[in-house]
C-alpha cells in the first residue's frame, strides 16, 4: 500500500466509528532479503484521528505512530505498508545496506527506525506530491516521537519548497491544492512569514467557497473548521503544541 495525499483517505475514512486505535502483528515480506519480517498493522481506528494534532501537517495515523514506521531484518525501514520496491530501487537500497556494518544495519529505536527510513527515501523514485508527503510526515515523526527537532525543521523546509513549486501548476487537482495551500501556509506562519501565510490562508478561503458541491466539498469544509486554530501558529517551536488525547473505548 502506498499513502497519497490526506484528501482521499480523509474521504474514505469519513464514515468509521470512533474507537481507540489498536494494532495487532502481522508478516510481510522484506522487500530486500525476501524473508519474513514482522510489523505492526492497525487493528482499529475512527475518523476522529483527523482532530489530532497532526493535522497541521495534514499526516495521520499510523504513519504518526511509532508502530507504523516498519523496520526489517535486512535493515530496511520505511512508513507502514510502503514495501513496494521497483528493480532500481531494490538495487540502490540493497547496495546501500551492504555498505553498512553489521552494527550499523540494526535498527534499535523509533529514532533509528526514522533515520533510516529517511536514508532510504533518498533512494527511492518518488513523485514531487509523494515527496512532499513524506517529509512531512517525517518532519511531524522526528518532532513528536523521535525529539528531534532540527531533522524535523529540515523536512518542512524541504516539503514547503516541493509543495509552493507544485501549487503553479494551473492543472493541480483542487484537493491538492486545498491541502498544499493549507500546510504551506502552516509551515510558513512557523518559520515567521505570516504575511506569505496570510495570502495562501486567503487563496485557501476561495477555493473553499468555490468547492461546495464538488467532490473535494467535505475536505474543503474540514479545512476550513481548521483555519482559526491555524491562523494562530507562532513562529518557532512545535508546529502543534496540543496534544492528543484518545478517546475512551
Amino acid at each position: 500500500m502506498r499513502f497519497r495525499g490526506v484528501s482521499l483517505f480523509f474521504l474514505a475514512c469519513l464514515v468509521v466509528p470512533a474507537k481507540a486505535t489498536t494494532w495487532s502483528e502481522t508478516t510481510v515480506v522484506d522487500p530486500v532479503n525476501g524473508k519474513p519480517c514482522k510489523v505492526s498493522a492497525p487493528a482499529s481506528m475512527g475518523s476522529y484521528i483527523y482532530e489530532w494534532p497532526e493535522k497541521y501537517d495534514q499526516v495521520f495515523f499510523p504513519v504518526t505512530d511509532s508502530a507504523g514506521i516498519w523496520a526489517c531484518e535486512s535493515g530496511f525501514a520505511s512508513l507502514i505498508g510502503d514495501t513496494a520496491l521497483s528493480v532500481g530501487e531494490k538495487q540502490r537500497i540493497a547496495g546501500y545496506l551492504s555498505g553498512l556494518i553489521a552494527a550499523e544495519r540494526d535498527v534499535k529505536n523509533i529514532a533509528d527506525k526514522l533515520r533510516r527510513a529517511e536514508a532510504l527515501y533518498l533512494l527511492r523514485d518518488l513523485a514531487p506530491e509523494r515527496r512532499a508527503l513524506i517529509h512531512r510526515i517525517l518532519a511531524y515523526d522526528f518532532e513528536s516521537i523521535a525529539a528531534d527537532a532540527d531533522r524535523s525543521v529540515h523536512h518542512r523546509k524541504a516539503a514547503l519548497g516541493i509543495m509552493l513549486a507544485r501549487l503553479a501548476d494551473e492543472a493541480l487537482p483542487l484537493a491538492t491544492r486545498m491541502e498544499f495551500l493549507f500546510v504551506s501556509a502552516n509551515y510558513l506562519r512557523e518559520f515567521g512569514d505570516s504575511m506569505r501565510a496570510d495570502r495562501l490562508f486567503s487563496q485557501l478561503e476561495i477555493l473553499i467557497s468555490d468547492s461546495a458541491g464538488s467532490q473535494a466539498g467535505d475536505y474543503a469544509k474540514y479545512l476550513q473548521s481548521l483555519l482559526p486554530s491555524a491562523r494562530k501558529i507562532a513562529p518557532g517551536g512545535r508546529l502543534a503544541p496540543e496534544k492528543a488525547e484518545l478517546p475512551a473505548d
